[in-house]
């Protein structure tokens, strides 16, 4: 009788761990994760002319594109130039746009202004969530903007004050080397 009981309770822990296994491996798999996921991207997405690849490519725009778990960075120059016109203090204004890109369909992940005045930078975080219109957000002040790391993995940083480590500032772009285009 003991062992009956033995086997019947290895059989459902196997059981249990299997349908276990299977489920994980489902979620995992699945094609249509939901709105969540990163790279999910409706057929229906819209994005304003003002803000669609073609049109800005050539503009002072900053474009990071994710495929996947892949990215690309186009016209780095532009911000490069931006942080040179900065410590210049030279006036100068960019914008940084991310895309989310599956199967040729694009979708507006992140579009931010960076403005410099001569004398101090604001960062301008537009909310992207309605696709038809994308509004002004919040507007924060920063005192410098600086690139970290070296060629191979780097980050464009700001900082709120002269004396801020890069390491505490806010990351406005990443990329790693050979993972960028110029187009303007």
């Amino acid at each position: 009788m003991k062992k009956y009981y033995k086997f019947i309770g290895i059989g459902l822990a196997v059981l249990v761990i299997g349908i276990t296994i299977f489920i994980s491996y489902k979620s995992f798999n699945n094609k249509d994760k939901g709105k969540d996921n990163i790279n999910t991207i409706d057929a229906s997405t819209y994005i304003p002319d003002e803000y669609s690849y073609e049109n800005i490519v050539n503009k002072n725009y900053v474009i990071k594109v994710y495929k996947g778990l892949k990215s690309e960075v186009i016209n780095l120059s532009i911000i490069e130039d931006f942080i040179k016109s900065f410590n210049d203090k030279k006036s100068n204004e960019i914008f940084l746009i991310e895309y989310l890109e599956k199967d040729n369909i694009k979708k507006v992940k992140t579009l931010i202004k960076l403005e410099f005045n001569g004398e101090e930078g604001t960062i301008t975080k537009y909310d992207v969530s309605d696709e038809k219109k994308f509004n002004e957000g919040s507007k924060e002040k920063f005192k410098k903007i600086v690139k970290s790391g070296d060629n191979n993995d780097a980050s464009i940083v700001i900082l709120k004050d002269e004396l801020q480590s890069p390491l505490d500032g806010q990351v406005i772009l990443t990329y790693e080397d050979g993972t960028s285009k110029e187009y303007k």
